[in-house]
């Protein structure tokens, strides 16, 4: 059986209300297991929370965040204390990377490419010479697609491209090959070539290396060659959770329905379809999260939130799926 490389149970945040009034839960309920080799693709609308996934599976959590009290969390064995300010910075570089959405702003952007490239790498490996500290991190950029990465040591984050700056961002995660990737959408600002690079690293990274990759991605073409299993998140909530091959062929939840049957060769760039622009974290109707656009709502769907239906080796939350529930046992 695979080593389970990351666990969380029943994971939560909250975040202040804009009016001072108190808190509201922004993720409730998720979750999830990431073993050795695995690829798990998060997929959902802009604002699902998915992002808020990452900074709450990494620690860097938006200002005033706090997990719910009943979230545990689990990285390589560790299980992490997440009752005041969580314990995860030790374990960044050579237990858990990660590549965020927005990699300009993870840049220092008064400090060259070269020198943070070599600073990341002296923190973990403080005995090893300037010399070979240099040809590692040359070595990372031009499997991102830097083949001149010597001419780009000197550069400042401001002088890249947003492609260029992702690029770096990917070879700063993968400096010290992690045990666990987190990946926000990693590849939304990069040419199909480096695309093709980039998805060749994490490969190499699965199973050479034997890492785990969670990967937050739009891009379905991306998560059909990627991923093992795909987790659904739709207003905070998990949906559902499949092998890619289900998912793609036999969605349990109406929502997963929509998404497997837009063109996954769209491009890259495409976000997915948000049907319903009123939905907002912290603000959830009572009941199901996808009511107000499910064609299967029933009145129960407006007065209760379904609980979690475990099926095989994933699940789903809907008290009408799509392909029945005879082999389904409720879990939450």
């Amino acid at each position: 059986m695979s080593e389970i490389l990351l666990s969380c149970q029943d994971l939560g945040l909250s975040l202040p209300s804009i009016d001072g009034s108190g808190r509201r839960p922004m993720l409730q309920e998720l979750s999830l297991q990431l073993k050795a080799g695995q690829c798990l693709a998060v997929v959902g609308q802009s604002g699902a929370g998915k992002t808020l996934l990452a900074q709450a599976l990494s620690g860097l959590l938006p200002a005033g965040a706090k997990y719910l009290p009943e979230s545990q969390l689990s990285i390589v064995g560790e299980q992490i204390d997440l009752s005041g300010t969580p314990q995860i910075p030790h374990l960044w570089g050579k237990k858990l990377g990660f590549v965020f959405q927005n990699p300009e702003l993870s840049l220092n952007p008064v400090i060259s490419i070269g020198r943070q490239l070599d600073e990341a790498i002296a923190v973990h490996q403080p005995l090893l010479p300037k010399q070979q500290r240099r040809a590692l991190a040359l070595k990372r950029l031009e499997e991102v697609g830097f083949a001149e990465g010597e001419q780009w040591w000197k550069a400042f984050p401001q002088m890249l491209s947003g492609g260029m700056a992702q690029r770096v961002g990917l070879a700063m995660a993968l400096l010290h090959q992690p045990q666990v990737l987190v990946a926000d959408e990693p590849t939304t600002a990069l040419d199909l070539t480096i695309q093709k690079a980039a998805v060749r690293q994490f490969q190499r990274l699965l199973k050479a290396k034997g890492s785990g990759l969670l990967l937050i991605s739009h891009d379905l073409d991306l998560v059909r060659t990627l991923a093992d299993d795909v987790a659904v998140i739709y207003g905070g909530y998990l949906v559902e959770q499949q092998s890619v091959a289900d998912f793609f062929t036999r969605p349990q939840h109406p929502y997963s329905q929509i998404l497997t049957g837009l063109d996954w060769r769209a491009p890259a760039d495409t976000p997915l379809p948000v049907l319903d622009s009123s939905l907002e974290l912290g603000k959830l109707p009572q009941g199901c999260v996808y009511q107000a656009s499910c064609s299967r709502k029933q009145v129960l769907c407006e007065k209760q939130r379904p609980a979690w239906m475990a099926l095989g080796s994933g699940g789903y939350r809907c008290y009408h799926p799509l392909q029945g529930t005879l082999d389904a046992d409720p879990k939450h």
